[in-house]
Formats: structure tokens, sequence, C-alpha cells
């Protein structure tokens, strides 16, 4: 029974009890509004902070000047090594701080072994995979759930960020690995690959940078003279460096097909330059085959070895400069995916692979 009612006749409890309920639906609503508000800032502020860095990389790309490429202590190797998977291993067994890994593809199982035992022993590992892999959209799913079981903090990539995320890196305490190959078995038993070692604290901090953002779903791009990303850096100065060339060019790639950078080529070939294509077998990558005619009929040497399979993506030009990294020249690589390359100069190192490239190109066809 209502004890009391209002003017209009209405229980005076109902009334109150109405009042309390539209207030606290008027305080919900603003709070939502609120939340939204402020992700809607946040959004746009990120977005705004990532413009502006595209117009400053844009200005310091136009400016690139390969002087300014610094000599680099850096280890290079060159597989396919089976003992490679055991030197990782070891490079796992032994972190004490932390591990931070952005691959493409995770598979080989001795390496996700070692990450799970890594947890064990409170190491700070976190690990960022592709989730769509082109062919073999299916193929992370068992490492990450080995990965997420033990604890281990494992993200898929942004999707909305890039196409693929198909960069290949680690970060082990106070060093980095920069790969041209995935983490499965392949990589270490039947593929041409290289792998950067460096314990170079810029590069170290650009790279960090870089893997904390991705980590965090956050747009960057590095542009630095000796670490660089793509999207948004990579294709300008890639071209730029392809025509610094005063002498040669070689190049180890999986598939070759950007128009822009074919035509550099092309455009290099006139001056009488020395340049040279590893690529991979023209029956597995189709659009190789007439590019392969295409470049052989300007004079440009190329070979496409069915083995081992050519995954490795390094370009020697002149007699000092190196580039290694993830990217394939095709143009989705360069303007739409995530990568990851080292550039550095080093006489004695480019000798070595230009040694080994030789070898390969006589050996190969």
């Amino acid at each position: 029974m209502c004890s009391e009612t209002n003017a209009l006749g209405v229980c005076s409890e109902t009334s109150t009890l109405g009042v309390k309920k539209l207030k606290l639906i008027l305080v919900s609503f603003f709070l939502l509004l609120s939340s939204c508000s402020n992700e809607y800032i946040a959004f746009h502020s990120q977005n705004n902070a990532y413009l502006e860095s595209k117009t400053s990389v844009s200005q310091q790309v136009e400016k690139y000047d390969i002087s300014k490429i610094w000599e680099r202590d850096v280890e290079l190797f060159s597989l396919p090594d089976k003992k490679w998977v055991d030197k990782i291993v070891n490079f796992i067994d032994n972190a004490k701080k932390r591990i931070y890994l952005e691959v493409y593809i995770l598979t080989e199982k001795r390496i996700i072994e070692a990450l799970v035992k890594a947890k064990s022993r409170w190491v700070d590992i976190r690990i960022i995979l592709e989730k769509n892999v082109f062919w073999s959209p299916k193929i992370n799913d068992k490492a990450m759930q080995t990965l997420l079981w033990a604890g281990i903090s494992a993200i898929y990539s942004s999707e909305d960020n890039y196409t693929f995320t198909h960069s290949k890196f680690y970060i082990i305490d106070d060093f980095f690995l920069v790969s041209t190959g995935n983490m499965s078995h392949s990589t270490f038993v039947t593929n041409k690959e290289f792998f950067v070692k460096s314990d170079n604290i810029p590069d170290l901090k650009l790279l960090e940078k870089l893997f904390l953002d991705d980590f965090n779903y956050k747009k960057s791009i590095i542009c630095d003279y000796n670490l660089m990303s793509s999207p948004n850096c990579s294709r300008e100065v890639i071209r730029n460096l392809l025509k610094s060339a005063k002498s040669s060019i070689y190049i180890y790639n999986q598939e070759i097909s950007d128009e822009q950078i074919l035509s550099i080529l092309r455009e290099q070939k006139k001056k009488w330059l020395d340049i040279k294509l590893i690529i991979w077998d023209i029956n597995k990558v189709k659009k190789n085959n007439q590019i392969s005619k295409d470049l052989k009929n300007l004079g440009i040497e190329v070979i496409s070895p069915k083995k081992p399979y050519i995954h490795a993506k390094l370009v020697l030009i002149d007699t000092s400069y190196i580039y290694v990294w993830s990217v394939n020249f095709t143009t989705n690589s360069f303007d739409n995916n995530r990568e990851v390359w080292v550039i550095f100069k080093s006489e004695k190192t480019w000798w070595e692979i230009k040694k080994e490239f030789l070898k390969d190109f006589s050996n190969l066809q």
C-alpha cells in the first residue's frame, strides 16, 4: 500500500524510485559518453601522431644520404645450417631478462619448447605472430596455444594496421637478431637465409620501440640510417640506395615484381653496372618467370634455382653496403606489410658475402 501520494495522485515512494532510476540512467549515459569520448580522442591523437611521423619520414627519405650509413660491428650468418637451431635455443636458454619475438611463422618445436622453459625462469617473454599467414592461415595456431598455456604474453598482430606482419626479429636481453627467415624447420634445413646479430645500443632501442608499438597495436615508423621498417620508409630508401650504386648490385630475393624497383634496375643496367639476381624457382613464383626473361634481355644476369629455396632478402651494393631484411621486392611488402631491415657498412663482410653470392650464382645455375 502507498502511504502517501503527490498532487498528481502518484505514489510518492514510486515517484522517488523513478527519479533515482532516472538519475542512475543519466549518470551511466554520461559515463559512457565520457568513455567513448576519451577513446575517440586517444584514437585520433594516435592517428595524428602517426600522420605527422609519416610526413617527417617523407622529408627525411628525400634527404637520405648513403654516406651516412655507419660502420656496424655486426655478425652476419648464412643458412641453411642445422646448428642455428642449437644457437637460437642456446640464446633463449641463457636469457636473463627478456625475450621479445616478432615473426611471421613460428613452428620450430625446439624453439617453442625453449621459450616455454624460459617462462618458467620468470623471463619477460612477449611474442607477436601473424594470424593469417598466406596460404596457411592456421599454421601459427598450435604455437599460439602452447605459448598461452605456458602463461607467455603472446598475441596475433593487428590486422587493421598491416596486411601481414612479415617482420622476423628477436630482442634477447641486450642484443638483437634480424632474420630473413621464419622460426620454422625449413629455415634452418632447406632455405637460403641470413641472420644479423648485433648489440648496437641505438639500433636496439629503435627495435625495442617498434616491437612495443606493435605489441600495443600502435602504428609506428622507424626510418633510421641503419634500421628501417615498412611501410612508409623502405620503398623510397631502397629506391635511393639502388640509384646510388656506381659499380654493382647483387640481390638475393624470393620474388621480384615491384615495377618501381624493376625500372631502377633497368636504368642502372644502361649505365653498365654489374647487376646479378638470385631469385626463387620460376615454377614456384610465376611472376619471376616473365620478369626474369625481361631482365635477361636487358643484360641483367638472373638465376632461379629450384634448390635451395631462395627465401633470403639481401642486397649488396658497390663494395661495402649490405642490406638484410624481411622485405620481398613486391608492392605489398613495401607499401602494406610490417617489415624490418638492417643496413650496415662493412667492407670485410661485404667481400665475404660477395664471395658466397658468386659461388651460389655459379653453382646453382
